[in-house]
C-alpha cells in the first residue's frame, strides 16, 4: 500500500512545529534548572526519527507488515467517522467480549465500499489500532505525521522511566540516558505505529507512577489512577507484559516497606513476612487479571501455543534466515524452566554474528554483541558475587533486573525467529541495560571506597624507622 501522500507534506511540518513548540515550553517550565534538561530535546528527536525510519524496511524490504496494517485499519475507521459519526463510534467502541453484530454489519457495508479493516477480527490488534485512530484523526490520515505523534506520546513514558533511574543515581545520568534513549533497537522498533511504541511508553509511565507512590504518599491517589489506567491500556494490548510486571513491582514495594521499619528486631522478624505478602499480593493480582489463555492455569500451555504460532508463520521460513530453536518444551513448568538460561541468552545476546542472514539481522547482531561484551566485562571486573550482592541490596535494581530477566525468558522461549524477537524484547531492554549500568557504577564505587580506605589506613600507620 502506498503510504506517502500529499497530506504528509502538509501535516509533517505542522506537527513538527507543534511537537517541538510543546516540548520546549515543557522543558523551560518543568526542567528549567534541571540537570537533565539538555537531554530532553535530543532524546525526543531520536524517538521521532526512529518512528519515521521505521517505515523504510516495512515499505521497501517487507513490502507490508504490522505498521502498515495498523495504519490501514485506523485510516479506514477515520474515514467511517467522516462518513457517519454514529457508525464510526460503533466500530471504534466495538465489544469483542461478545458478538457485536451491528458493528460487524457496518464493517461489511464499508468493506463493500472499498475500505479495509485487516485487524477487525483480532481483538488485541484492533485495541492497538484504537490508539492510532486518534493519531490519524489529528493528522488527517497522514502516516508519517501520525507516526511522529505516536512517537512523541510514547516518549513521555520513556522520559518518565529515565527520571526514575536518574533520581536514584543522578551522577550517572548520561550513561543511563544512553541505555534508555539511544539503544538503536529501542528507539527504532519502539517508535512509530507499532504495538511496541505504545507498550513501552505505557510501561515507562507505570514505572514512574510506582516510584512516585513509593516515595511520595501525598500524591499517591493521582499516581494510583495513572497506574490503573496505563496498566489497563497495556493489558488490552499485550496482557503478558503487565502480568509479568506486577510480581516484581510488589517485591519492590515490599522491600521498601520493610526498610521503613525503624526497629531492627521488627525489621528482621517481619521482613520476610512482608516480602511473602508482597509477592503473594502480586500473584493474586495476576490470578485475577489473567483470563483465558493468559490465566495462571493456562499460561504454560499458552507458551507452547504461541511458540507454535510464531514458528509456523511466514517470517520463520529458513529462506529468510531468521529462525532459531532453543529446544523443545511442553506445558510443564520443568520443561520450560530448564530452558531459562538459553532463553535469556537468546533474548539479550542473539543473533550472534555468525547467525546473520540479512541486513536487519546484522544491525541487531552488532547491538547484541556490544551488550554481550559489556555484560561480560561487568562480570569480569566486579565478580559474580558482588554482582548478586548489589542487586539484592537495592530494591529498585532487584525489581528492574528481575523484571528484565523474567520478560526476556518469556520472549526468548516463544518468539521462534529473530524478526519477532528484536521487537518483542523491546520492553525489557531499557530495564536490563539500566540495571547493568547501575550495578557497574555501584561496584566501581565500592571498589574505589575500599581502595581509599586502605590508602588512608596505610598512611595512618607509623612509619618504621
Amino acid at each position: 500500500m502506498k503510504i506517502l501522500s500529499w497530506v504528509d507534506f502538509l501535516m509533517v511540518p505542522l506537527w513538527l512545529i507543534i511537537i517541538y513548540t510543546g516540548a520546549n515550553i515543557l522543558k523551560n517550565i518543568r526542567y528549567r534548572n534541571d540537570p537533565t534538561a539538555g537531554l530532553f530535546i535530543p532524546a525526543l528527536t531520536v524517538k521521532i526519527l526512529g518512528g519515521i525510519l521505521l517505515s523504510i524496511p516495512y515499505q521497501f524490504y517487507y513490502s507490508g507488515g504490522d505498521t502498515i496494517t495498523y495504519y490501514t485499519t485506523a485510516r479506514s475507521v477515520v474515514l467511517v467517522f467522516l462518513d457517519n459519526i454514529e457508525h464510526g463510534w460503533l466500530i471504534f467502541s466495538a465489544d469483542f467480549s461478545n458478538l457485536d453484530f451491528r458493528a460487524n454489519f457496518i464493517i461489511n457495508e464499508y468493506v463493500n465500499k472499498g475500505l479495509s479493516f485487516p485487524y477487525w477480527n483480532d481483538p488485541y490488534a484492533f485495541n492497538t489500532s484504537r490508539f492510532f485512530i486518534i493519531a490519524n484523526a489529528l493528522t488527517f490520515n497522514s502516516y508519517y505525521a501520525s507516526s511522529m505523534v505516536v512517537s512523541a506520546i510514547s516518549f513521555i513514558g520513556i522520559w518518565g522511566m529515565f527520571r526514575v533511574f536518574y533520581r536514584q543515581y543522578p551522577e550517572i545520568k548520561y550513561r543511563l540516558a544512553i541505555g534508555i534513549f539511544f539503544v538503536p533497537s529501542v528507539f527504532f522498533w519502539g517508535s512509530g505505529i507499532l504495538k511496541d511504541s505504545i507498550t513501552i511508553g505505557l510501561l515507562g509511565m507505570i514505572t514512574y507512577a510506582c516510584y512516585r507512590i513509593i516515595t511520595n504518599y501525598k500524591l499517591a491517589f493521582l499516581y494510583v489512577m495513572v497506574l490503573i489506567f496505563c496498566g489497563y491500556m497495556i493489558y488490552i494490548i499485550k496482557p503478558y507484559i503487565v502480568l509479568g510486571f506486577i510480581p516484581f513491582v510488589a517485591v519492590w514495594v515490599g522491600i521498601n516497606i520493610r526498610r521503613r521499619v525503624v526497629n531492627p528486631l521488627l525489621r528482621f522478624s517481619f521482613g520476610p513476612l512482608l516480602l511473602v505478602l508482597a509477592f503473594g499480593f502480586g500473584y493474586l493480582l495476576v490470578s485475577q487479571l489473567g483470563q483465558g489463555r493468559y490465566s495462571v492455569d493456562n499460561v504454560l500451555t499458552t507458551a507452547v501455543i504461541v511458540k507454535q504460532d510464531l514458528t509456523s508463520g511466514y517470517y520463520y521460513s529458513d529462506t529468510r534466515g531468521s529462525s532459531y530453536d532453543i529446544g523443545q518444551f511442553d506445558d510443564s513448568f520443568g520443561s520450560q524452566f530448564r530452558l531459562f538460561p538459553t532463553a535469556i541468552i537468546t533474548t539479550f545476546f542473539r543473533p550472534f554474528l555468525w547467525e546473520v542472514r540479512n541486513p536487519l539481522m546484522l544491525l541487531a547482531s552488532l547491538e547484541s554483541t556490544v551488550l554481550l561484551a559489556f555484560t561480560m566485562l561487568l562480570l569480569f571486573r566486579g565478580g559474580l558475587i558482588n554482582f548478586i550482592i548489589v542487586i539484592y541490596k537495592r530494591p529498585f535494581v532487584l525489581f528492574s533486573f528481575g523484571f528484565s530477566l523474567a520478560f526476556a525468558f518469556m520472549v526468548g522461549l516463544t518468539s521462534g525467529n529473530f524478526g519477532n524477537l528484536v521487537r518483542y524484547k523491546i520492553p525489557c531492554i531499557p530495564f536490563f541495560i539500566g540495571s547493568l549500568i547501575i550495578i557497574d557504577h555501584l561496584i566501581t564505587q565500592n571498589r574505589n571506597r575500599l581502595f581509599i580506605k586502605k590508602a588512608l589506613e596505610k598512611q595512618s600507620q607509623p612509619s618504621k624507622a
